[in-house]
């Protein structure tokens, strides 16, 4: 009886702690918007970065374009 009831104990805080899991969520994860000062210092390569981090969060849903 003992190792039923661990199990169940076991399975109910997976079960609560799954529930705080949100789906298609943007937090944390937002456009980055470089200022005026900012695009005129960054590189090619941390311009292209950017952009990909943009696009791909336009493209699944995180914000729109």
């Amino acid at each position: 009886m003992t190792r039923l009831r661990a199990c169940l104990l076991t399975l109910g805080v997976a079960l609560w702690l799954s529930g705080c899991q949100t789906v298609g969520s943007s937090d944390g994860f937002r456009p980055i918007r470089p200022t005026a000062q900012d695009v005129e210092v960054i590189s090619d390569s941390l311009a292209r970065q950017i952009l990909e981090h943009n696009e791909h969060g336009a493209a699944i849903g995180a914000w729109r374009r």
